[in-house]
């Protein structure tokens, strides 16, 4: 399980998998899960807001998130 910090705006993040991977989040009460193969991911359900975002990751290898923490 990994926490995401953002600020502010909602920003999608663009998700690395060495690996096929299954991540699982909640946004408003709803839950959401996607299984990738190994490559470079945009999950547009998978939508950071304000705050401390929680995703559970299953897979092996390593998982990366890469975004731009939104300010106004």
């Amino acid at each position: 399980t990994v926490i995401l910090a953002n600020d502010f705006m909602p920003v999608v993040p663009v998700i690395t998998v060495a690996a096929e991977t299954t991540l699982r989040w909640t946004i408003d009460g709803e839950f959401f899960q996607k299984t990738v193969s190994a490559g470079t991911w945009e999950i547009p359900e998978l939508e950071l807001w304000h705050g401390n975002n929680t995703v559970s990751i299953t897979g092996e290898g390593i998982t990366t998130f890469t975004y731009r923490e939104g300010r106004l």
